[in-house]
C-alpha cells in the first residue's frame, strides 16, 4: 500500500514550464505533452537486463531444443532463428521456459515504451484527459471538470522489495466529500517540480473555465 505523506493545495509562486514539456492551445483547450524518456537511468538498466536475459535464454533454448545442429556452435542470432522455428517444441515445454520468454518480451515492450512514448494531458471545458501513445498503455478514464474542486501535487511513498521505501509524485484532483484521485503520476528526476507545475496549470484552467 502507498503511504500518504502530504498534499499541497497552494502553489505559492508561478512556476516555469519544465524543459521537456510542450504546450499547445486553441479553441478553449490546453494540451501539455512530454516524452517519457528523460535520462538513461531506467532505459539503460532495462537494456542491460534485456541483453543479459536473452544472451542466456536463447542459447539455452537452442541447446535444449530439437534440431540437426546440436553439435554445431551457433551465433546468438542463428540460435534465435532456429528456436523460433521450433514451435512444436515450445508447446511441449510449456509453461516454465515459455514464461521466461514472455517475461523477456514484456520487458522489451516496456523498454520501447520508455524510449518512444509520450503523454498528453488535455484540458477541455468538459473534462481532463490523459493519453499515453504511440504504444498502447493504460489510460485513466477522463474526469469531468464539473466534479473537480481543485488540483494539488501529491507526494507519497511505496514499499520496495527489500523493505525500503521510495518517494513518488503525482497530480491529484480534489473531489467532493474530501476525497481525491490521482490524475497523473510522474517518475522523472524532476517529478516533484513537474507535478507542481501541472497542478498550477490545471488550477489556472479550471478557474477560467469551470463556470463558463
Amino acid at each position: 500500500m502507498a503511504g500518504f505523506e502530504y498534499r499541497s493545495d497552494d502553489i505559492k509562486a508561478t512556476l516555469p514550464m519544465p524543459e521537456r514539456f510542450n504546450r499547445t492551445s486553441g479553441n478553449g483547450e490546453v494540451h501539455l505533452t512530454w516524452r517519457w524518456f528523460n535520462n538513461w537511468l531506467i532505459p539503460g538498466f532495462l537494456l542491460f537486463w534485456l541483453l543479459m536475459w536473452w544472451s542466456f535464454l536463447l542459447p539455452f533454448l537452442n541447446a535444449s531444443g530439437p534440431g540437426p545442429n546440436r553439435d554445431v556452435e551457433l551465433t546468438l542470432w542463428e540460435s534465435w532463428f532456429e528456436t523460433v522455428q521450433s514451435l512444436d517444441w515450445w508447446a511441449s515445454i510449456f509453461p516454465i521456459p515459455l514464461l521466461h520468454i514472455l517475461a523477456g518480451i514484456v520487458v522489451i515492450y516496456v523498454w520501447l515504451a520508455v524510449m518512444i512514448n509520450k503523454t498528453t494531458l488535455s484540458m477541455t471545458s468538459r473534462e481532463i484527459k490523459v493519453r499515453h501513445y504511440p504504444l498502447p498503455w493504460y489510460n485513466r478514464r477522463p474526469i469531468a471538470l464539473s466534479t473537480i474542486d481543485s488540483f494539488f501535487p501529491r507526494q507519497y511513498t511505496v514499499k520496495r522489495h527489500k523493505g525500503g521505501r521510495q518517494t513518488r509524485y503525482s497530480v491529484a484532483a480534489n473531489l467532493p466529500n474530501d476525497e481525491f484521485i490521482d490524475v497523473i503520476k510522474l517518475r522523472s528526476s524532476q517529478a516533484q517540480l513537474e507535478t507542481e507545475f501541472l497542478a498550477q496549470e490545471l488550477n489556472n484552467y479550471i478557474q477560467d473555465h469551470q463556470h463558463l
